[in-house]
């Protein structure tokens, strides 16, 4: 046993420890710090060149949470593409061939970037890199599979597996898409709980033909849903277009967007239940402000 001097320092140590984690902005209350990327605009669209902690909220489960700052994010993109060559882009893929260097450029050179193909099924064309000259390369040989269909929602499910697995930081899906026929069998839920686990956008390009086929099965309805609900739930956005020529302008325009984006950091307090729904949005009706919390650090 202590001795009595001994024992009322130990009890006023412990006393100290307690109150000092109770009092606010202290070394050892109870939160911690989460980043999430976000894209902020103004009411005409144009990219923000500012942003204040208070232009954003921040909701866990329905609560609100403090924002502590907003900075420019300039930590490194990761971004997938994910190029239909399926037969649906026949008369399309010239376009699209001629679309993604300028989007490539446009990103910059410090983006690292994954080609996949989703005809018969997902297939990496050119591993992450930030080598424009293999990306070019990869362009290059994108070719539409007679009698193909695509595998989308099989894509990024497994490319969300994989930014995750792989430790990526600030994580992008790009689908450069037409309205043809789908074959996955992975459900939309599925789909946008791997984005959200992997802290990954879903950006989503598509030129709309109508075709009814499309919507004809369960995989097709499968995927309308993941591409209004996944890009909304992962703080991206569904860019319809009317014709493959448009490709090229529309992916310059969401590569300035994305390498305009901001950093914000939040505060959660500690839990060890995480919540099952993150919102970002704006505080004022005259910006739009989307985004996603960005990948947790992993635990060994």
């Amino acid at each position: 046993m202590l001795p009595s001097r001994s024992r009322a320092y130990a009890l006023a140590f412990a006393s100290a420890i307690a109150l000092s984690s109770s009092l606010p902005g202290s070394a050892t209350a109870q939160s911690r710090e989460i980043t999430a990327y976000v894209s902020a605009l103004d009411a005409r669209g144009a990219i923000l060149d500012a942003l204040a902690p208070a232009d954003v909220v921040v909701r866990e489960d329905g609560v609100a949470r403090e924002v502590l700052r907003v900075t420019p994010a300039t930590d490194p993109l990761q971004v997938v593409l994910l190029v239909d060559n399926s037969a649906a882009t026949r008369d399309m893929m010239a376009d699209i061939r001629r679309a993604l260097p300028t989007f490539f450029t446009a990103l910059g050179d410090s983006t690292e970037v994954t080609l996949v193909t989703i005809a018969d099924r997902p297939t990496v064309a050119v591993a992450a890199t930030t080598s424009r000259a293999a990306l070019q390369r990869g362009v290059e040989r994108l070719f539409p599979q007679p009698s193909a269909g695509s595998y989308v929602m099989d894509a990024i499910v497994e490319t969300s597996r994989d930014l995750e697995k792989r430790g990526a930081t600030r994580p992008v899906i790009v689908v450069v898409t037409t309205d043809g026929v789908e074959f996955s069998n992975v459900q939309a839920d599925a789909a946008i709980d791997a984005m959200i686990s992997a802290g990954a956008a879903l950006h989503v390009v598509i030129v709309n033909t109508s075709a009814a086929s499309a919507m004809a099965t369960d995989e097709g309805r499968q995927r309308a849903m993941l591409y209004d609900r996944g890009v909304r739930a992962t703080g991206g956005q569904r860019l319809d277009l009317l014709t493959s020529q448009s490709f090229e302008k529309t992916l310059q325009t969401l590569a300035t967007e994305l390498t305009r984006q901001f950093k914000v950091v939040y505060a959660r307090p500690v839990s060890l239940i995480p919540p099952e729904r993150v919102t970002i949005g704006a505080a004022r009706d005259a910006i739009t402000v989307r985004g996603i919390r960005a990948p947790l650090p992993r635990t060994r």
